[in-house]
C-alpha cells in the first residue's frame, strides 16, 4: 500500500492517464462496471495498486483508492473505499474476493507525477491554470510532430467534451502558448509555439503542407523572408505554406 501526499482526486486523475478509466465502484450494485453491462467474476479482477489518503483536517477524508484491472477484457478503472472505520461492508466484502497483485518497487505512478509536473510549468511559463484537460490537451500537443486541427485532437480523446476542448486551445491561443495554421485545406491546425515566442510577425515561421498524407509542418528554422511594404502599410500577421511531399510520402 502506497501513502500519498497527492490528493484524491489528484490521483485519479494519474490512474485515468494510465488508463484507469472505468469506475468498479459500480460492482456494490450491478456486480459489472458498466451499467447494464455484462456480470462480472471477480476472481477476473486484480488490484495494480492501492492508494491509502490520510484526511489531515478530518478523518471522514481518509480513504483507500484501488487501481484494478480485468484480465479478461483487459478494462481497468478504479474503486474507491473507507478507510478503518470509514470503510463499507459491500465494499470491504468485494475487495476481499479480488487478489492483489501490486509491486510497490515499480510505481509507475511516480513517473507520471513528474511528467504532470513537467507539464505544468509549460502551462505556468504561459501564466496559463494548470487543469486537468489543460495538461491533457498540452501532452498531446508536445507528441504531435505536425499541426493537428481540433477534430483530430479530440479523437484521441475517449469522451471529450467539444466545448471545453474549444475552451482549452482559445486559452492556449490567447496566451501565445500555440499558434493557428492556415494551410489552404479549410481547416484550422495547431501547433506548439517555441519557448518565448510571442507570435509577433518578425517571429513567425514557414509551414510545409504535404500533398499526400495531408499533414502540415513548421519549420521552424525556416523563417519568413522580410518583406518591404507600400507606405502607410501596417504588417499584422504572415502566413507562408509550402507545399509538396513530407519525407515519408517522397
Amino acid at each position: 500500500m502506497l501513502s500519498t501526499e497527492k490528493t484524491l482526486s489528484e490521483v485519479i486523475e494519474i490512474l485515468r492517464l494510465r488508463g484507469y478509466t472505468e469506475d468498479f465502484n459500480l460492482l456494490e450494485e450491478n456486480i459489472s462496471y458498466k451499467i447494464g453491462g455484462e456480470k462480472v467474476n471477480l476472481s477476473d479482477i486484480v488490484i495494480d495498486k492501492i492508494y491509502r489518503f490520510t484526511g489531515l483536517n478530518d478523518l471522514e477524508d481518509e480513504a483507500i483508492l484501488y487501481a484494478m484491472r480485468n484480465q479478461k477484457d483487459g478494462a481497468k478503472g478504479i474503486f474507491v473505499n473507507g478507510y478503518g472505520t470509514y470503510s463499507d461492508s459491500v465494499s470491504n466484502s468485494i475487495i476481499e474476493q479480488i487478489a492483489v497483485n501490486e509491486d510497490d518497487k515499480d510505481d509507475w505512478t511516480i513517473e507520471i507525477w513528474i511528467r504532470m509536473t513537467e507539464l505544468e510549468n509549460v502551462l505556468q511559463q504561459r501564466n496559463i491554470k494548470p487543469t486537468a484537460m489543460r495538461l491533457l490537451v498540452v501532452e498531446k500537443l508536445l507528441k504531435q510532430q505536425y499541426a493537428i486541427s481540433h477534430k483530430e485532437l479530440a479523437e484521441q480523446f475517449e469522451n471529450a467534451d467539444n466545448v471545453t476542448l474549444f475552451r482549452t486551445l482559445k486559452t492556449f491561443l490567447e496566451h501565445k502558448l500555440i499558434h493557428t495554421i492556415d494551410d489552404g485545406t479549410g481547416v484550422v491546425k495547431y501547433a506548439l509555439c517555441q519557448s518565448g515566442c510571442s507570435c509577433n510577425p518578425s517571429e513567425q515561421h514557414t509551414h510545409f503542407h504535404c500533398s499526400q498524407c495531408k499533414r502540415t509542418f513548421c519549420l521552424t528554422d525556416a523563417e519568413i523572408p522580410s518583406i518591404n511594404l507600400p507606405q502607410n502599410f501596417k504588417l499584422e500577421g504572415i502566413n507562408l505554406v509550402l507545399k509538396g511531399r513530407c519525407d515519408r510520402c517522397n
